[in-house]
């Protein structure tokens, strides 16, 4: 970060690759020591199904029939159930990345982890409030002056465009009925909602430790009141992953 000519300048990299990269802790700790890192983490099963649908597709554009499917995947059935070693379940292990790769070569000074859904809003009551809420506090951990909401406007991937993409989208594509061929069942669902849960807890409170850091009291009461459901003892969403697929097989995402 540099100031010119009265205007604060930030460099920044970003990449999903990078948080189970055993490579890339050690060589950012040596080549930029002063640097920041935070991690916008979503709930996992959803992105196992979002890296699912999107990797599903791009095989059978290439090969139809070579697409793998949420059973290929989880590689086991009822016998053995997750497979912790596969790669796309593995990526949503956040809290085993940052123990192992992290934390290491950053303190929790220059390492803080965020709840994805605080910053893409997608619906709820106050979506705008709590990207606003979410932006602050992550504008103060890096160490920013301010924080202007006008930076979202019109930006599609962000906060303040999302209701209306989401309904281009939807637009272009209604959400098929039927199960995509890749899709996971009840099942796989609650194994991988099961495997999940307890690395869940670990990201949670990193999550609110970050938050009673680097937020105001009234965005800190703000944001825990709404934590991502993922964050919290909850059952099983499968209700909610269902609809999900149905709606990734549209290609909305």
């Amino acid at each position: 970060m540099c100031i010119r000519d009265s205007v604060e300048w930030v460099t920044a990299e970003g990449c999903p690759g990078y948080l189970g990269d055993a490579v890339a802790a050690p060589l950012l700790r040596v080549v930029a020591p002063a640097a920041k890192v935070f991690l916008l983490a979503r709930d996992p099963v959803a992105r196992f199904l979002s890296q699912l649908a999107a990797s599903f597709r791009h095989d059978e554009r290439r090969a139809p029939g070579a697409g793998k499917t949420c059973s290929d995947r989880l590689a086991a059935g009822a016998s053995r159930g997750v497979d912790e070693d596969d790669e796309y379940v593995a990526a949503g292990s956040y809290a085993v990345h940052l123990d192992a790769i992290w934390r290491p070569h950053f303190d929790d000074e220059r390492l803080a982890v965020f709840a994805a859904e605080w910053f893409f809003p997608s619906g709820p009551d106050n979506a705008t409030d709590v990207a606003d809420a979410a932006h602050r506090v992550l504008v103060n951990f890096l160490g920013l002056r301010s924080w202007s909401p006008q930076a979202l406007e019109g930006r599609d991937s962000l906060a303040y465009g999302r209701e209306a993409w989401l309904a281009r989208k939807a637009g272009d594509a209604a959400a098929d009925d039927d199960a995509p061929r890749w899709a996971c069942g009840d099942g796989d669902l609650a194994d991988l909602a099961a495997f999940y849960a307890p690395l869940n807890g670990r990201v949670a409170g990193d999550v609110a430790r970050a938050v009673a850091t680097y937020a105001m009291i009234w965005d800190r009461k703000f944001l825990l009141a709404r934590l991502p459901a993922w964050l919290t003892p909850n059952p099983p969403r499968r209700a909610l992953y269902a609809h999900l697929q149905r709606r990734l097989e549209s290609d909305w995402v």
